[in-house]
């Protein structure tokens, strides 16, 4: 006779897997909403600053998701539940990958933008476009790594019993 084994935190598990599919939603909607407005809009840096906004305020969504999946991944590895420890390092580098752009990257490119424009230039006519760009790059490059982290949490809840 097969015995289906039950755990007692199936609905907590239900819950991660469901906050992680929702949050590689996010990622891909953010993705396509930058390639739409890219475009749409003829000036280039009119849809940068257009995606940096975005950005910025769905990456304080993905943060808050990827905290609390971190959050419920810990408390089931204290339940007894060690196969859980396989999303702990991969939701904590969505976490850092999402807070980096958003607290530290973007606004240092919004203060570039705004200085540019204020000697009356844009931003990639100034002095300043280097530095911009190698920012630009850093933020495209941890979203991609967003965007891999959040499949590679969904592909691992997926694969758990």
């Amino acid at each position: 006779m097969v015995e289906i084994q039950t755990h007692a935190y199936t609905l907590t598990m239900r819950f991660i897997y469901l906050a992680a599919i929702l949050l590689l939603g996010n990622l891909i909607g953010q993705a396509t909403s930058f390639a739409v407005i890219y475009w749409a809009i003829y000036d280039s840096q009119a849809a940068g600053m257009l995606i940096h906004i975005i950005m910025q305020k769905m990456s304080y969504l993905a943060v808050l998701l990827s905290f609390i999946l971190l959050g419920f991944a810990n408390l089931l590895v204290k339940r007894q539940l060690p196969i859980y420890k396989r999303v702990r390092a991969p939701l904590l580098g969505l976490l850092l990958c999402s807070a980096i752009p958003s607290i530290a990257l973007i606004p240092r490119m919004d203060y570039l933008r705004e200085f540019a424009l204020s000697d009356g230039l844009p931003v990639m006519a100034s002095p300043l476009a280097g530095y911009f760009l190698s920012l630009n790059l850093i933020t495209a490059l941890l979203f991609i790594t967003q965007l891999f982290m959040a499949f590679l949490v969904v592909l691992r809840l997926r694969s758990l019993p």
